[in-house]
C-alpha cells in the first residue's frame, strides 16, 4: 500500500455485527445423492468440491481395523471419555494428557468451548473473510461483540501479524484464528504466531483452527505452545487431513485451566466407537499420510495452473483447497456454481461468506489428478454454455 492511500477498512475503531444470520456451509452434492443414503453408487457420479474432504482414503490400517469387527464396533458402546484416543493424541502429537478434549468433530467443539469461554460482553476479534461457522456461532448464537479485520484481495488475502497486533492493543477478550484461513489458504508461520502470543496480554484467549496446518506441514502446529500458555487453545480436526469426515473425530489442546473447564462440560461418549478406532489408527499411519500431503501439494500447484488456463484467477493457497476468482470470464459465482451442477460438478459459492468477496469468488477443493483433470473439463464446459450477455463487470 503506498503511502498516499488510506488505511483499509479494519483499522478503523468499532465493532461491528454485520454477518448473515446463519452459517453457511457446503454439502450441496447430497441433493445429488440423497440423504436417506438409497443408492450410494451415486457418489461415483459426481465431484464434491464444494467441501474440503480428503481426497485420498484413510489409511489402509484404518480400513483393517474397522472391517475386522465392524458387526461389534456397530453395536458397541465406546469408551466413555475417549480414553485410548486421548492416549494416542499424547504420543503422537507430544501433548500432556491433561492438555487435550476429545468431540466429534471440530464444529461441536467449538460450540461447546465458545460458548463456554466467551458471552455476550465479549469482544472478538476475527479475520473477514474467514471460515463462516466462527462469525455466526460469535455474532448470532452466543452474541460477542465482534470485531472483523479485512484481508484485501490485491494482497493476496494475506493476514498480517503486525496489524493483528496493533488492534488487540484497543481492548480484546478473543482473538480467532482459521490457520490456514478457509476459504483464502493463506498460511502464518507457526514461529509468527507464537510471536504474538508472547506479545500480548494472556487475558485475551487466542483461539487458533488448525484444521488445515498438516497440509502445509505438521511442524508447523502451534501445539507445541499452547500446553504452557495461560491463554492459548489449538483446535483440531482429524477430518481433512486423516480423510476421517464422515466418523466426526476432532480435539482440542491447550492451557491447563482452559481444557480442565472445558473437560467438565464436553459430553460423554462425545466420539463414536468407529472414531475412537479410526483416529487412533490414522494418529499412528505417520508414513501414509505424510505421501499424500506431499501428493496434495503436486495437484494444487497443477490444479492452479490449469485453472489460470481457462481464464479462472486464482489466489495461490497451501491446504487442500483454491479460492478462485470468476470476474475476468464474466460469470457470478452463483452462475457457474448452477451450470457446474448440471455436469455433476459441485463447487462452493463463497459470495455470500464475507462482504468484501464480492459476486464472483468460488472455492474449489483439491482432488486427485483424475478428478481434477475432470473439474476443469466440466468447467471449460460451464464457461462456454453460460449464458452473460445480460452481466458486466463490477
Amino acid at each position: 500500500m503506498s503511502e498516499s492511500e488510506s488505511p483499509p477498512a479494519p483499522l478503523k475503531r468499532g465493532l461491528t455485527n454485520k454477518i448473515a444470520d446463519n452459517a453457511f456451509h457446503g454439502g450441496a452434492f447430497f441433493d445429488a445423492i440423497g440423504t436417506k443414503f438409497d443408492d450410494l453408487s451415486k457418489s461415483d457420479e459426481i465431484i464434491n468440491a464444494d467441501v474440503l474432504d480428503a481426497w485420498f482414503d484413510p489409511s489402509p490400517s484404518v480400513i483393517d481395523a474397522l472391517k475386522e469387527k465392524l458387526e461389534w464396533i456397530s453395536k458397541t458402546s465406546p469408551p466413555t471419555h475417549s480414553e485410548g484416543l486421548v492416549s494416542t493424541i499424547s504420543q503422537f502429537r507430544n501433548i500432556p494428557l491433561e492438555n487435550i478434549v476429545v468431540g466429534s468433530g471440530s464444529s461441536s467443539l467449538m460450540f461447546i468451548a465458545l460458548r463456554e469461554l466467551l458471552s455476550s460482553e465479549s469482544k472478538v476479534l476475527i479475520l473477514d473473510p474467514t471460515y463462516g461457522e466462527y462469525p455466526h456461532l460469535l455474532n448470532n448464537v452466543i452474541k460477542c461483540k465482534t470485531k472483523s479485520l479485512r484481508l484485501r484481495r490485491d494482497e493476496n488475502y494475506k493476514i498480517d501479524i503486525s496489524t493483528i497486533k496493533d488492534e488487540l492493543e484497543y481492548g480484546y477478550d478473543a482473538l480467532i484464528l482459521v490457520n490456514p484461513n478457509s476459504p483464502t489458504g493463506q498460511h502464518i508461520e507457526s514461529k509468527d504466531i507464537e510471536d504474538l502470543i508472547n506479545n500480548i496480554s494472556d487475558n485475551i484467549l487466542v483461539w487458533i483452527d488448525e484444521t488445515y496446518t498438516d497440509f502445509v506441514s505438521p511442524l508447523q502446529t502451534c501445539e507445541k505452545i499452547a500446553p504452557n500458555s495461560k491463554n492459548v487453545i489449538i483446535c483440531k480436526s482429524m477430518s481433512k487431513a486423516y480423510g476421517l469426515s464422515g466418523l466426526r473425530v476432532a480435539y482440542l489442546s491447550g492451557a491447563t485451566s482452559l481444557i480442565s473447564r472445558l473437560s467438565k462440560i464436553v459430553p460423554p461418549w462425545s466420539v463414536s466407537l468407529p472414531g475412537q478406532i479410526a483416529g487412533v489408527f490414522a494418529l499412528k499411519s505417520w508414513d501414509y499420510y505424510q505421501e499424500k500431503y506431499k501428493e496434495t501439494k503436486i495437484n494444487r500447484t497443477q490444479f492452479q495452473i490449469d485453472l489460470e488456463n481457462i481464464g479462472i484467477e486464482v489466489i495461490p493457497g497451501s491446504a487442500n483447497f483454491l479460492l478462485c476468482h470468476t470476474d475476468s470470464v464474466r460469470i457470478p459465482s452463483s452462475e457457474l456454481v448452477k451450470k457446474s451442477k448440471e455436469f455433476g460438478l459441485y463447487i462452493r459459492d463463497i459470495s455470500l461468506t464475507s462482504s468484501f468477496l464480492g459476486e464472483y469468488a468460488v472455492r474449489i477443493a483439491v482432488k486427485s489428478g483424475q478428478e481434477n483433470s475432470r473439474i476443469i473439463e466440466i468447467l471449460k464446459r460451464s464457461l462456454d454454455t453460460v449464458s452473460y450477455t445480460h452481466l458486466t463487470l463490477p
